[in-house]
């Protein structure tokens, strides 16, 4: 078969639009992806801790072992924590944003104080995973604030 010059023409053209419409639609996909990895604050349907929320405050008060820095010390205070749950339903990132705030002469945390944030951020990070929020019928990594409240009495 002999091959013509518009038949080649139309092959190269068939072959460039071919590329131009497979990397449009690559980058729609990363877009796409770049959306869904989004963290996002509000969604459809939050995630959700197996059992609810009292139960993974039960879980919070299962593992929190208080620290042998907080032992002697009369510890009480509501600890703001702020963390994501992942489209897979994983806790990643906890942080106090808001903590007891015992602060010394020179600006930084009691040994104390600071060990209770330390303690509270483990507990986070071992927790189980939840059922991901939902955006649009998409799992989503979703931002979460908690509050966490551990009173010690000292006897």
């Amino acid at each position: 078969m002999k091959v013509t010059a518009p038949l080649l023409f139309d092959c190269l053209l068939a072959l460039l639009l071919g590329c131009f419409a497979s990397s449009c639609n690559r980058d729609q996909m990363e877009v796409a992806n770049a959306e869904v990895d989004k963290v996002m604050t509000v969604v459809d349907a939050p995630p959700e801790f197996e059992g609810g929320m009292p139960a993974f405050y039960k879980h919070i008060w299962k593992n929190f072992k208080l620290p042998a820095a907080c032992q002697e010390s009369y510890i009480w205070g509501k600890v703001w924590v702020e963390f994501v749950v992942t489209k897979e339903g994983k806790l990643v990132s906890p942080k106090i944003i808001k903590g007891l705030g015992d602060q010394l002469e020179d600006g930084t945390l009691h040994p104390a104080v600071k060990a209770f944030h330390e303690e509270m951020l483990r507990v986070f990070s071992h927790s189980p995973r939840w059922k991901p929020g939902t955006h649009e019928g998409v799992a989503r990594n979703v931002r979460i604030v908690l509050l966490a409240r551990i009173i010690h009495r000292q006897i």
